[in-house]
């Protein structure tokens, strides 16, 4: 039997993982496989560049890495992507927390492992035997590995499935479970204003002084005073509540966008600008005021009874890095810290910037709507049709991406698309008003839009 690089059958994996101490007994698994000669050589890096770094030096066969990596820095599937790109023979491997990551990072790896509850050495020799048939020997006549389950992929967190029984802060009284975000999320009386808000409880790190979570909660409050806008949810609240921090917010009613499309796929071209437009009014007053979103998404887009639209989770950024969310807990929902680490963004919504790890501006945002409007008008996440790990490899290049799927007979607003999910910077729209002026133009006539480029109305003057 030949070794697919030649001259040994020993195999090469390498293994990316920022956890040292969950790293090893995943590595030591690795190298007690029923492996055809002799246990695997296995190499770890804790960065993406670690590993970028090994795997220009020499190749390996296989190359296994957890979607979150340490930041600032690049993300494992992209990671993954660059080691292909250097040893094109290599089988990847991604893992990460839940299954439906797969869809968001399509095409960063050979396999996709999910890790939770359930998940674990059998699952990974599985899957490492799946892309390396030839390689491994017969599984029925090896021990059965000593690593434990627990120790090579930990569960994730357990859901809260019951109402606090004491008011949060001595104030906000559960009424309703609204689910998990980063923390639970209660619908909750104010026991001293006699109205309902919603309250988002953080788990506070134990490493997070009080008084720098102070000064964090006094910056967020700040920060929403400032955000006065009839398209942004208010936060009206926040404090520390025990082992948590509590985040108050007014009640919307309504559904957010995230449902919405949920149950009815592609919405009307004019429904989905109509929200589009609502959404880069509210961007367009915190862009002014120097703040930034940095986790735009349909699940934070309220669509209310009475029509309206508001953004949820503004200025959230400065009190995320005082939770305690590992990095599984931030890939079991899509999620990772951005470069400064104040923010955390769902992944099919990221820039690429972002992915990377670079410093980064609010045209983040701009990117993110645009992903969200790609989403509204074809009825499925950007994301299904291209990897964001993918397009983030265009960030440093000059060639172009590969190109979106255009809407039928519109080719004007695929345009706009396109511009609004540039990857490069220099040609990514740069204000909410390039974009927003855009799409108001490709919703005219082709006469009234070529006087528009033109820099005319194409209105006719008063005589």
């Amino acid at each position: 039997m030949e070794a697919l690089w030649g001259g040994t059958l020993t195999v090469r994996i390498l293994l990316v993982s920022g956890d040292e101490t969950a790293r090893a007994p995943v590595a030591e698994a690795l190298r007690s496989m029923p492996w055809v000669s002799a246990p695997a050589e296995i190499a770890e890096a804790a960065t993406g560049e670690q590993a970028l770094s090994q795997a220009a030096a020499e190749p390996f066969d296989l190359a296994v890495a957890e979607l979150v990596l340490p930041r600032p820095g690049i993300s494992g599937a992209y990671a993954l992507i660059r080691v292909r790109e250097l040893c094109p023979r290599c089988r990847t491997l991604l893992v990460s927390d839940h299954d439906y990551v797969s869809e968001m990072v399509g095409g960063a790896a050979d396999l996709f492992l999910p890790r939770g509850s359930g998940t674990g050495e059998r699952e990974l020799r599985a899957a490492v035997k799946e892309l390396l048939p030839e390689r491994m020997g017969d599984e029925l006549a090896t021990q059965a590995l000593a690593v434990s389950e627990a120790d090579i992929l930990p569960a994730t967190r357990a859901p809260v499935d019951s109402l606090p029984a004491e008011p949060i802060a001595g104030r906000y009284r559960p009424v309703a479970d609204l689910g998990q975000a980063v923390g639970p999320v209660y619908r909750t009386e104010d026991l001293e204003a006699g109205s309902q808000v919603v309250v988002q409880l953080l788990p506070l790190a134990a490493a997070s002084a009080e008084e720098e979570g102070t000064l964090r909660i006094r910056r967020t409050l700040s920060t929403a005073r400032r955000l006065k806008h009839p398209n942004i949810v208010g936060i009206q609240d926040a404090g520390f509540d025990g082992e948590h921090i509590y985040v108050v917010t007014e009640l919307v009613g309504g559904s957010p966008l995230r449902d919405v499309l949920a149950e009815r796929g592609a919405l009307p071209r004019q429904e989905a600008l109509d929200i589009t437009f609502s959404v880069l009014e509210a961007l367009g007053h915190a862009h002014d005021l120097g703040l930034m979103h940095g986790d735009l998404k349909p699940a934070n887009i309220l669509l209310t009874p009475a029509g309206d639209v508001r953004v949820a989770d503004f200025g959230l950024g400065n009190l995320f890095t005082l939770a305690d969310v590992g990095e599984g807990d931030q890939a079991s929902m899509g999620m990772q810290p951005s470069t400064d680490g104040t923010v955390l963004a769902s992944v099919g919504y990221m820039a690429p910037e972002q992915i990377q790890g670079r410093s980064f501006d609010h045209r983040v945002d701009l990117y993110a709507l645009g992903a969200v409007l790609f989403e509204m008008l074809h009825g499925k996440a950007l994301s299904r049709f291209v990897s964001p790990f993918v397009r983030a490899a265009f960030l440093d290049v000059d060639r172009e991406p590969h190109k979106l799927p255009e809407l039928p007979g519109d080719r004007r607003l695929s345009e706009v698309l396109e511009e609004a999910l540039a990857p490069s910077l220099k040609r990514r729209y740069a204000s909410c008003e390039d974009f927003a002026e855009d799409l108001r133009a490709s919703t005219g006539s082709a006469w009234s839009r070529a006087m528009r480029w033109m820099g005319l109305s194409g209105e006719k003057e008063d005589a």
